[in-house]
């Protein structure tokens, strides 16, 4: 974790509670509570205390990109060493992670390897599961499909207004895609910051998850270029290279 993510990183304060919860209490209210709460008050207030939340949320964004970093790096530190790929071991549970650096332990190269094709992480009665393959996609159809039936057009929360319309770019990591111009329409799950480079490309944003102080939504304010996040579905109805229309200023997204 990068000390210019959080203000005031140092011991200051902290006595024995240590360093690094005092970080992440930081993090907390400046990133998830600011998140959450501005998406259910009041419009008037929401208007008055926009800046100061996005101020805060931009204050502690870089978090997400300096531990992805760090996490990559250290696992292909570590794929090195067991002669792994990396990227598999990204793959790896917190108490996996802790009993390899206890015991040396790890998954079985086939666990991770059907983890990183295809996974869902479900919680019940607090217990984790991890399912893969086919059990996998059965829980995101389970999930998807009563909202994907008879669709005409799609629904979200305006991040900035606007009406464009362009050639839809489904793009699931910003660092492997096939074709991106410019004027193209950004559709992903969600953005972050490595996201930059074909959000200045595009013509406007569409998400499946976020609000108002989403990533994608603050930096859309930002380029003043429309865009609607928290549509849920719209990776899953619009297809890699279709004509849309992203009416930003009522929330939709069309097929043309």
């Amino acid at each position: 974790m990068s000390p210019r993510c959080l203000r005031n990183p140092g011991i200051s304060g902290s006595g024995s509670r240590g360093v690094s919860l005092d970080l992440y209490d930081e993090y907390l209210s400046n990133h998830v509570f600011m998140k959450e709460l501005i998406d259910y008050i009041p419009k008037e207030q929401t208007e008055r205390l926009m800046d100061l939340f996005s101020k805060a949320r931009k204050h502690s964004e870089p978090i997400y990109s300096d531990s992805e970093r760090y996490f990559r790096q250290l696992m292909k530190v570590i794929g090195e060493k067991e002669s792994i790929d990396g990227n598999l071991l990204t793959c790896m549970k917190r108490d996996e992670l802790e009993s390899y650096f206890k015991n040396g332990n790890m998954p079985k190269l086939e666990v991770l390897k059907d983890r990183f094709n295809y996974s869902v992480v479900l919680y019940k009665d607090d217990t984790e599961y991890i399912l893969t393959g086919q059990n996998a996609e059965n829980i995101d159809t389970v999930i998807t499909e009563s909202n994907i039936t008879n669709v005409d057009h799609i629904k979200g929360t305006t991040g900035y207004k606007g009406l464009v319309k362009g050639i839809c770019r489904i793009i699931v990591d910003p660092y492997k895609y096939e074709i991106f111009n410019e004027g193209d329409i950004l559709v992903t799950g969600m953005t972050r910051p490595e996201f930059i480079p074909l959000m200045k490309k595009a013509a406007a944003f569409v998400t499946d998850a976020g609000g108002m102080l989403c990533h994608a939504a603050i930096s859309a304010r930002e380029m003043k270029k429309p865009c609607i996040v928290g549509t849920e579905i719209a990776t899953k109805v619009i297809k890699n290279g279709q004509i849309i229309e992203v009416d930003a200023n009522n929330g939709i997204v069309k097929v043309i």
